[in-house]
């Protein structure tokens, strides 16, 4: 038999191997920071490098947090009315007055969201927030009313790893979701597809997967359902009601919205189709079929909990793979953000980022369509990367600088920019990130892989024109 001693070397030599397998390289903890959040400073991804790979992942998901860093305007909290009538009967110039107010509030939102994911602790639940607002879209043009597209920010931060199907019993009460999708006119008399229909084809089930009588019956269950004009809160009006027998998806009965997502959610679709969505998002642009069929059977088992799900996910050899590495692209959002949180840059009033990322093809609260925006490889073209290029070289060049770059690559801000134009002068704040790292913190803050241009990460001492080429090398459009 062993001795006492030699059994505590086997068990610290066999803890020790159990922990180098465990244990997370640099690499791996910026790929990590990449994929959950907006990327990593090189303080970040040294600190999370230091934890085992599993409690990395623990630390981030139990980080989540539906409190924000950031003060909203102070008007979301005033009473609102929803007079369509008056607004009707408005003059032509109060009409104007209106959208002119509509829009200013449009655009405070949209910079308060900025402000809150650069200065966030927990940019998961950005991540989360800003995944379910491409999910469940709606769109502020339509809806017009921008407190009602902040309420639905908070629902998505509050369900940001919650369970799914009690988001989407939510999300069906929301009454921007019920503006978009036109649901809020619905009645037994004229039922309106819309919201039925993408509620079957683009949040739960994907095409194929339901019959046009399916979304007839959906649409009259879902009859009634509205918003409160002096609220803007949900509101069921019974009078509007359908309540005649149906038949969805072959279950009889008196169905009304609820009875719908409860059905849809004993589909096993409704599980893969999520997934395969995360898929994309965090992993890869070609999911893996059994390994999506393995972790929706997951989904399904632990009754829809995103927690759970997204830590399996995260600890999946397929999201661990180096060849997933530097594989997906940035959005704009996780691009300028990124860059941002970074350089340590402050941002209060995130309306200019707001501008600067609908020049880039990503305008917050406003998605091109009800299908979201696609991503992948449309974020980048060739004139998509320019404009990318552009503005870093505004952002850090400074006023005067960029004022004397060639017209190819000046980064033009929308005429609205007149009403809060502000100087912006990021160079202390290159100089200051430059001079806190050497050469190899540097390059491995700021690619996920060597630069298209190999003799930049070469040099022994960068200055500021290395690190702006490095912004400008196509890997840091990587994730």
């Amino acid at each position: 038999m062993l001795g006492f001693v030699q059994k505590m070397i086997v068990i610290m030599t066999i803890s020790l191997i159990s922990h180098s397998l465990l244990a997370m390289t640099q690499d791996e903890a910026r790929h990590l920071l990449s994929r959950t959040g907006f990327g990593g400073d090189y303080s970040e991804i040294e600190q999370l490098s230091k934890f085992s790979y599993p409690d990395a992942v623990d630390q981030l998901l139990n980080q989540i947090n539906s409190q924000v860093e950031i003060a909203p305007p102070a008007w979301l909290s005033e009473p609102i009315s929803f007079d369509r009538r008056h607004m009707k009967n408005a003059s032509q110039e109060e009409r104007m007055i209106m959208r002119q107010e509509l829009r200013k509030k449009g655009l405070e939102v949209k910079g308060w969201w900025y402000a809150e994911m650069v200065n966030t602790d927990s940019p998961l639940t950005e991540k989360m927030t800003l995944f379910w607002h491409n999910h469940f879209t709606s769109s502020m043009q339509k809806v017009k009313f921008p407190v009602l597209l902040y309420r639905q920010n908070q629902l998505f931060r509050q369900h940001a790893l919650g369970n799914f199907k009690q988001l989407t019993h939510a999300i069906t009460k929301d009454p921007a979701m019920l503006g978009y999708l036109d649901n809020f006119k619905s009645t037994k008399q004229s039922p309106n597809e819309n919201f039925a229909r993408e509620l079957l084809e683009l949040f739960t089930l994907g095409e194929g997967h339901y019959s046009e009588q399916d979304i007839k019956e959906a649409a009259r269950a879902f009859t009634g359902w509205s918003i409160d004009r002096k609220t803007g809160e949900f509101r069921f009006y019974k009078r509007r009601h359908d309540y005649g027998e149906k038949i969805f998806m072959g279950q009889p009965g008196k169905l009304d919205g609820d009875d719908v997502v409860e059905i849809i959610f004993q589909r096993p679709e409704a599980a893969t189709f999520l997934v395969n969505k995360l898929w994309l998002e965090f992993i890869s642009e070609t999911p893996n079929q059994k390994e999506v069929n393995r972790l929706a059977n997951f989904f399904r088992n632990n009754n829809y909990e995103m927690k759970p799900l997204m830590r399996e996910l995260l600890l999946s050899h397929h999201f661990r793979d180096p060849d997933n590495y530097g594989r997906l692209i940035k959005s704009p959002v996780e691009y300028l953000v990124g860059t941002l949180r970074i350089f340590d840059i402050p941002v209060q009033d995130g309306r200019l980022v707001a501008f600067a990322s609908a020049g880039l093809g990503q305008n917050l609260f406003d998605p091109p369509n009800v299908k979201g925006w696609s991503g992948g490889r449309d974020w980048i073209t060739s004139s998509s990367l320019l404009s990318r290029q552009q503005l870093i070289e505004r952002m850090f060049r400074g006023g005067a600088e960029a004022e004397n770059l060639p017209p190819e690559r000046k980064f033009k801000l929308p005429k609205m920019m007149r009403d809060i134009r502000q100087k912006v002068d990021l160079r202390p704040y290159l100089e200051n990130f430059i001079a806190r790292h050497n050469q190899q913190e540097i390059v491995s803050t700021l690619l996920v892989s060597e630069p298209i241009d190999s003799d930049i990460s070469s040099k022994h001492n960068l200055n500021m024109n290395d690190v702006l080429a490095l912004m400008s090398d196509p890997i840091y459009q990587l994730k």
